[in-house]
This record gives C-alpha cells, sequence and structure tokens, in this order.
C-alpha cells in the first residue's frame, strides 16, 4: 500500500514531529527547558488511539484512527535502548496495516532506526515519540478523552508556522499533559494561489484512549476494529 499523500507531504517539509509529554511518577516536570526524554513514555505496555479527521477540500480521506502500541524491549548496543513499537492504522474501522518501528533512546533524544520509507512515514507522523519544541503553559487544565477527564497541572503547547518556494504554507499544533501525552494533533497545508489542482488539506488526531502504566483514560476503540496486517518488519 502506497503511504498516504497528506503524510509525505509532511515527511518532506522542514516540520519538527512531537512527542509525549510525560513526566516519571510523582514529578511534575515543572521545568523551563526539559529534554526530549522528558516527554516520553516508553514502558512496555503503554498504548495511545486517536480518532482521525483527514480532509482535502471537504471531502473526507482515510485514515479515521490511530493506534500506537509499546510491545517490548529489543537488544540494543551500549548506551542505547530499543523499542517495538507498532502503529495500526484503521479506515471506517477496517484494519488498512500494521507497521513494526524500532525506537532508540540514548536516555535522551529518541529516534527510528531500520525502518523502509513508508515504514518511517507511518512510524514519524504524529507519533508521540519525536522531539519537539513544547511551551508549557500554567494553569489548571482538564482533558476530556472520551468519557473521562484527565485534571492536568498545565499543558505544554507546540505550533509551527511553515511555508516554501512553491507558494504552499501551513501550520501545525500540538497540544500535551503532563502524566497524559500528546491529547491532540491539528495540521492545515494551504496550495499555491497558482496550483488549481492542489487542494486545501487538514488533519486533526483526538485522543481517545490512553493506557499509562497499566492505567487506562478514555475507552478503547480496539474492539471496534478486527486484525490488522503485520507489515512482516523483522523486529
Amino acid at each position: 500500500m502506497q503511504p498516504l499523500p497528506h503524510m509525505l507531504q509532511h515527511v518532506h517539509r522542514p516540520l519538527i514531529l512531537h512527542v509525549l509529554l510525560l513526566c516519571t511518577a510523582g514529578t511534575l516536570c515543572a521545568q523551563s527547558a526539559p529534554r526530549p526524554a522528558d516527554y516520553l513514555a516508553l514502558q512496555e505496555g503503554n498504548v495511545w488511539e486517536y480518532t482521525v479527521d483527514h480532509q482535502a477540500d471537504g471531502k473526507r480521506l482515510s485514515p479515521t484512527a490511530l493506534r500506537f502500541s509499546v510491545s517490548d524491549r529489543l537488544p540494543a548496543p551500549d548506551g542505547f535502548t530499543d523499542y517495538r513499537v507498532h502503529v495500526d492504522i484503521y479506515d471506517d474501522g477496517v484494519a488498512l496495516r500494521r507497521t513494526t518501528c524500532r525506537l532508540r533512546t540514548d536516555g535522551n533524544d529518541p529516534f527510528f532506526v531500520g525502518t523502509n520509507p513508508l515504514n518511517r512515514v507511518d512510524c514519524a507522523f504524529q507519533s508521540p515519540f519525536l522531539a519537539a519544541d513544547v511551551e508549557q503553559e500554567t494553569g489548571t487544565t482538564s482533558v476530556v478523552i472520551s468519557d473521562s477527564v484527565f485534571p492536568a497541572p498545565y499543558i505544554g503547547v507546540y505550533e509551527n508556522y511553515w511555508s516554501n518556494q512553491n507558494g504552499e504554507s501551513g501550520n501545525v499544533t500540538s497540544l500535551f499533559a503532563p502524566g497524559l501525552g500528546l491529547y491532540r494533533y491539528e495540521s492545515r497545508r494551504t496550495p499555491a494561489i497558482l496550483d488549481l489542482s492542489a487542494k486545501r488539506t487538514t488533519w486533526t488526531g483526538e485522543l481517545v484512549y490512553a493506557l499509562i502504566d497499566g492505567v487506562s483514560y478514555g475507552s478503547s476503540r480496539q474492539d471496534q476494529h478486527p486484525g490488522v496486517r503485520d507489515d512482516g518488519a523483522p523486529y
């Protein structure tokens, strides 16, 4: 299956991708310049499920749901820790594919290794595992996740506005909650004025379920999806 055009556009543009803002137990991460590792939630068994609204000029596009899950740890070179991460991609309840990713971290910066170009798109787009410049906004807020409410001491916001020499432009906004992670992702792309064939595209991802360190938030949609096809990756 070919990668989604909307995804490929974001991979090739100067777009910094995003991370989960999750602190260690008993910490509020109230630091002015947190490391990328402070945003990670790489414990085995952790899961994040997102509904996706992907449109081009108002017409709905695939996919409609994403699921990220940390499967297990893998052998790694000295000084590194490797994890097997599954990304399940769905459209209207039908499983399109499962991509298996290998995520490596040195305790600070995480990065994917050993993935082919299609897998890299699946692993990286709207990924909760890649670093970004997140600005903390103080003030208690409540994050609604399906039928749950998650109280957060503050939220983290990442925004990126971009344009290129072809006249295209767009913006990305990501919202995070400490102890929970990435809970909303918005991306908009506006084509060049003279490009009459290009479409205005939008992508909104909303967290509907998270399983963090054995604690569930929201409602899992997993029972609504049939089994996915594994991509056969060797991890």
